[in-house]
């Protein structure tokens, strides 16, 4: 189930910020490992991009709210794309 207070931020740093109200379970299971990593940023891209397309077929693609999800939804998938990366070699 997806904690509808939780926000995943992309640092160039440090890599994945997660914010937002956590419970104690939720915080084991995000200091686990990186498959816990993996689960919160499929969750967040997916919450992003449902997010994104429902802001897209109202507004407009072009609209700049909708360019700043894309935005942020690209730095998720990014993310992934490098923790994924970091667990191949």
């Amino acid at each position: 189930m997806i904690n509808k207070n939780l926000k995943v931020r992309i640092s160039p740093m440090t890599g994945v910020i997660v914010t937002g109200l956590l419970s104690s379970s939720q915080r084991k299971s995000f200091y686990r490992g990186e498959k816990e990593k993996f689960l919160l940023i499929e969750e967040a891209i997916y919450e992003k991009r449902q997010q994104l397309n429902k802001h897209a077929e109202t507004y407009g693609h072009t609209d700049p709210r909708s360019l700043n999800y894309s935005m942020e939804l690209d730095e998720l998938i990014n993310a992934f794309n490098r923790l994924q990366k970091k667990t191949t070699d």
